[in-house]
């Protein structure tokens, strides 16, 4: 996937306008790849945020879970998914109860993360947002400091 895509992601959450600057670029890529389905599902989470209804906030939420869900079916190792799917689901409020991967997510990235061919900056912020979550063990800290530095 284009690094254009994941740039927009890092903006996606501070506005509504960058929201849909990442669904205009989403909907330029392949619309069954998991990644795209993980990044609409990213959007869909997003716009969650911003709008005001609770039923509206809702249905995003629902529309998010099923398209992760399908992404991660597509492609279960991949830890850009599962790193996504642990982004949203890390920040969402525990009232809601749509943060059920998180343990699923981490051990899954842990487990791939010297595998996967993504850039080593892109590893590296994966290995700091998980550190920043208060997630991981200590254990799971220095796993994944290791295998990062061992690349």
């Amino acid at each position: 996937m284009t690094d254009e895509i994941r740039k927009a992601y890092s903006k996606a959450s501070d506005s509504a306008t960058a929201t849909q600057q990442l669904a205009q670029l989403i909907k330029q890529q392949p619309q069954q790849h998991p990644v795209i389905l993980a990044y609409k599902a990213v959007v869909e989470a997003l716009k969650a945020k911003f709008v005001w209804l609770p039923f509206q906030k809702m249905s995003h939420l629902n529309t998010m879970r099923n398209l992760f869900h399908k992404a991660v079916e597509g492609a279960e190792d991949n830890i850009e998914i599962r790193f996504l799917r642990f982004s949203i689901q890390a920040n969402l409020p525990t009232i809601l109860m749509q943060s059920p991967n998180l343990k699923e997510d981490k051990s899954v990235i842990i487990e791939n993360i010297d595998s996967s061919t993504l850039s080593v900056p892109f590893k590296e912020a994966i290995v700091d947002f998980l550190v920043d979550s208060g997630e991981c063990t200590e254990k799971e800290i220095e796993i994944l400091r290791n295998k990062l530095i061992s690349k």
